[in-house]
């Protein structure tokens, strides 16, 4: 051992301590491993020397068929191990795709375009990386008034109106000359227009009959509201937010400025505090709008039924959005119900309608439930959270994505270094999507569409199914290429439904963009406060979204329909849905 105390990594152990034991523990793990290796080799030596080969022909011939079988099983070990290495390097390619590299399917980055079919194909739109958005410097704070209503800035302008009692005014709205005004009452809100501040004012004097007027029989004008020991003043009239500070033209702002412009509400409270002098903190914000959904939510739900009513083909898709909880975020969900495009069989404009609902899972038993009225079709992907729903609801039909099926083979594809059955997959797919974009170039009606499906792209559906079979055969049964095949063979109906009629889509992409709304907001105010809060983001969506397709204008429909909804009948609802044309009561 006296070559140890010699050896420089001892003397360090010496000098240094316990820090180097690990790494002197380490220097001896190298050598055993190899004076064990060493070991190894010599005995395997002594063992090929050792051995006696058979001398008889009996023995030969057994000794070649034990080493044939031992080499059949090298080879399939080394075949089942390139098949691993292939499978871990597409792997990698494509997460390296997904993480760094495009979203949109272009199918000229695969190197056989254009090779098998004669079309260009056409890219797919995909949902786009939410932006984000850059943090407004904060203005000063100012301090905060904790005890009573809060009073707003002298400096910002005021537009008053005068409600005067029923009766007691004439022609010209005018006080009546037996009543004097002894006084008033003076409610002050925050109000907004882009940009553009003032302080909305509702003055109600308060008045009393004259002596003279009383002791006259003959002008007798009752006034009933407000009316105290001869006092008369008007009634305040009804908001969404009872005793609230904020008009509805600021409630509608920061509803849209939430909803449709991502911007979280200690963005906009420091926005409010810059731009008008008012300090709005966070938890005001967030009830206002919590209190504006509550009283919008039966109008969704007037618009929610009138999709299921009047549509035979929705789409339907789903997408995270996390709810915050103790300990962590809960994986809560928001589902999309929209509207096809287009005209329907018959060639009446189909109404643009998108429809949102909040959920704490992805399971979709709620899916039954809440499409018990609905009869017709559904585009969605191939999905095992809808089994329970085609289950129990045979009069519901599956109309599934061809999107979805191009977009596994086009993974294998753009990942491939040389060209694969993956392209010619997604060359045969793209042929369709060619077909319903000379439909759609043509503003073919869905009678002409069908009619031109059925001459162009039902052969081509028929011919791909078998080739897809004889393909999936022939391959490892754990590869993506096969994944992608068995997902389009196991929902073969669903994928060839869209022949059935003009006005069926062959993707589901409209539901997709539909959801793309809530990712841009989900990288901004990041998850919904709590299951409330999920429940108002998606009626708040719903309306504004629909609104938006309508081609309203989603601020001027937001005031007019918050200034109007607290006095309207529950039977008069179906007037303020946001839809370009008048909608009759259902």
């Amino acid at each position: 051992m006296a070559w140890i105390s010699r050896c420089d990594d001892f003397q360090r152990l010496q000098s240094n301590g316990w820090p180097d034991v690990i790494y002197l523990i380490g220097l001896l793990g190298q050598l055993w491993h190899f004076v064990w290796k060493w070991v190894k080799v010599q005995r395997m030596g002594e063992r090929t020397t050792a051995a006696d080969l058979p001398t008889t022909e009996a023995s030969l011939l057994a000794l070649v068929a034990d080493l044939r079988n031992e080499i059949a099983k090298q080879a399939l070990t080394i075949t089942l191990l390139s098949q691993t290495i292939e499978k871990l390097t597409l792997d990698l390619l494509m997460f390296k795709r997904r993480m760094f590299g495009r979203s949109a399917e272009a199918s000229d980055l695969l190197q056989v375009q254009g090779q098998l079919f004669p079309i260009a194909t056409a890219e797919i739109d995909l949902p786009v990386p939410a932006a984000s958005l850059t943090r407004t410097p904060s203005a000063p704070k100012a301090p905060l008034v904790r005890k009573g209503r809060m009073i707003l800035p002298d400096h910002l302008p005021r537009r008053e109106q005068t409600l005067l009692p029923p009766g007691s005014t004439d022609a010209d709205h005018r006080l009546l000359p037996h009543f004097v005004q002894i006084g008033e009452e003076r409610t002050e809100r925050l109000a907004c227009t882009p940009a553009s501040f003032w302080v909305d004012v509702i003055v109600r004097p308060q008045i009393v009959m004259t002596p003279a007027a009383k002791a006259n029989p003959q002008i007798a004008p009752l006034i009933a509201d407000g009316s105290k020991e001869g006092v008369s003043i008007a009634k305040l009239p009804r908001f969404v937010i009872d005793s609230g500070l904020m008009h509805e033209t600021l409630l509608a702002h920061v509803i849209l400025s939430k909803i449709d412009d991502h911007l979280p509400l200690h963005r906009q409270s420091e926005m409010l505090l810059r731009d008008c002098g008012v300090r709005l903190p966070v938890s005001t914000l967030s009830d206002a709008i919590l209190c504006g959904a509550d009283a919008l939510r039966p109008l969704e739900k007037a618009l929610f039924q009138y999709l299921l009513n009047e549509h035979t083909a929705i789409h339907i898709d789903e997408t995270g959005c996390p709810t915050l909880a103790k300990g962590q975020t809960r994986k809560t969900r928001i589902w999309t119900y929209a509207s096809t495009a287009g005209a329907t069989p018959d060639g009446a404009m189909i109404v643009p309608i998108i429809c949102y609902r909040y959920t704490e899972d992805k399971s979709g038993t709620h899916l039954p439930k809440l499409l018990a009225n609905y009869r017709g079709y559904l585009h969605a992907d191939a999905s095992n959270v809808y089994d329970q729903l085609y289950a129990q609801r045979p009069d519901i039909l599956e109309v599934a994505c061809w999107a979805h099926a191009r977009r596994k083979f086009y993974d294998v594809a753009v990942a491939s270094a040389a060209p694969t059955i993956a392209h010619e997959a997604v060359e045969r797919i793209n042929a369709l999507f060619n077909i319903e974009a000379h439909c759609t170039e043509a503003r073919m009606t869905p009678a002409q569409r069908h009619d031109y499906r059925s001459q162009m792209a039902k052969p081509l559906v028929d011919a791909l199914r078998p080739w897809a079979i004889e393909q999936c055969a022939q391959l490892s049964p754990t590869s993506k290429t096969a994944l992608a095949f068995r997902y389009l063979l196991n929902h073969w109906p669903a994928f060839a439904r869209y022949l059935e009629r003009g006005d069926l889509k062959i993707d589901n992409n409209a539901a997709e963009r539909a959801l793309r709304v809530v990712a841009v907001g989900r990288n901004n105010w990041t998850f919904a406060g709590s299951p409330r809060g999920g429940h108002a983001i998606a009626t708040l969506l719903s309306l504004i979204e629909t609104a938006k397709l309508n081609g309203l204008n989603p601020r001027d429909w937001l005031v007019d329909t918050l200034q109007r909804l607290p006095a309207l009948p529950e039977k008069r609802l179906h007037e303020l849905l946001p839809l370009r044309k008048s909608v009759a009561q259902s």
